[in-house]
């Protein structure tokens, strides 16, 4: 029963809107968030039956042993697993421990993921073509089950839908953005890296020629910090790669799962993404997924085709900062995962990079309906999804 006391802010959220207009957002929006935590307690329940309770005693054992204890070793909890047991127990200060209260949690942050990457989008889809990838987005049920998964991700993407949302508005590197890339590597440094390659890359190339010279003065700042943040992660790995050969690095980082599916090979090894494939399908969940997976490979066909077949459109994204940065992103995950040969764990990193795939492929789709001029960084319209 403590769980339901997790439901209390959402509960309140409705109550303080419940004397606005209903439209079909509004409808949508609600529907959306009761989905993801209904999907968060699906997950949590696979996990702790099915999985043998999976990470759990980390991310809740731990955090209650501390939530009843004290802080004063707190410093060696900032990193990784320990740092999202400390953030559990600094909730369990608030709310009694409950497992399926941090599953109320994780709902609400996959929600809020969904809802800040597709934000950060609206300037480029007219208003009918928002409201359907967002019902895409905010309803399919394995990434909304797999983004519910309690750990790290619970952190970790909300913050990550906000520096696309935050990047959209500024085009440039704030000091939140730099601390949300921060958090983010010290749960997923991996994560963390391909963020900050991909910052700096869309600063160099979308800086115009009159600015350069700050913007590379942020560009030294911005990597020199992340170097110094997580540069001794990416020499580990570089090393480990060097000595051991990345097909042997990759078989040894991704060994270990139930359903091991070998990479395709060259020039099809980018599929390994949107694997597990109909016929490799072994459950009703797998299934599912496999025709879940269909979406966003489908979206990705069209982004290609469109990208390589139209010139004026090539510019329209080049020209644009945030679009920039949202595709290589996405290419940059796309590659580091296209060797994962373990789908389980695959699965669960496809929530990173699916949302934004999903609407570079629909905004391709539809960008016949667009203006050929750039979309100005402007601030938010609040009315944009009333």
């Amino acid at each position: 029963m403590s769980s339901l006391l997790y439901l209390f802010p959402v509960i309140s959220w409705l109550a303080l809107n419940a004397h606005k207009k209903l439209t079909r957002w509004r409808v949508l929006l609600v529907l959306g968030l009761l989905a993801k935590i209904v999907l968060a307690y699906l997950m949590t329940y696979l996990v702790i039956n099915k999985y043998d309770f999976g990470d759990l005693p980390t991310y809740y054992t731990l955090a209650k042993e501390l939530a009843a204890g004290d802080y004063s070793d707190w410093v060696s909890l900032m990193w990784g697993s320990y740092l999202v047991a400390l953030a559990n127990s600094l909730i369990f200060q608030l709310f009694p421990p409950s497992i399926y209260g941090l599953a109320t949690f994780t709902g609400i942050s996959s929600f809020l993921y969904c809802y800040f990457t597709i934000r950060s989008f609206d300037n480029y889809f007219s208003k009918p073509d928002l409201f359907n990838v967002a019902a895409l987005l905010l309803l399919m049920p394995v990434f909304g089950a797999q983004s519910g998964y309690i750990g790290k991700e619970t952190y970790i993407l909300p913050l990550l839908g906000y520096v696309f949302f935050a990047f959209r508005i500024h085009q440039r590197i704030t000091v939140w953005v730099a601390m949300s890339v921060l958090a983010i590597g010290m749960m997923r440094p991996y994560q963390a890296i391909a963020l900050i390659a991909t910052l700096l890359f869309t600063l160099v190339i979308a800086t115009p020629r009159k600015k350069r010279l700050k913007s590379y003065t942020v560009i030294l700042l911005f990597a020199s910090l992340g170097f110094i943040a997580f540069g001794s992660y990416l020499i580990t790995h570089i090393e480990l790669v060097t000595e051991f050969g990345a097909t042997q690095f990759l078989a040894d980082t991704y060994a270990g799962g139930n359903l091991m599916l070998d990479p395709f090979p060259q020039p099809f090894t980018i599929l390994q993404n949107f694997r597990p494939f109909f016929w490799e399908a072994h459950n009703l969940m797998a299934i599912v997924a496999s025709a879940e997976n269909m979406i966003p490979l489908a979206f990705a066909s069209i982004f290609t085709l469109v990208f390589f077949g139209s010139r004026n459109f090539r510019l329209h994204l080049l020209s644009n900062p945030f679009l920039v940065f949202a595709s290589v992103y996405v290419i940059l995950n796309l590659l580091m995962f296209m060797y994962n040969s373990n789908i389980g764990d695959l699965a669960r990193r496809h929530i990173y990079y699916y949302p934004q795939l999903i609407l570079l492929g629909y905004f391709s789709l539809s960008a016949r309906k667009l203006s050929n001029k750039q979309h100005p960084a402007s601030p938010i319209d609040p009315k944009a999804l009333a």
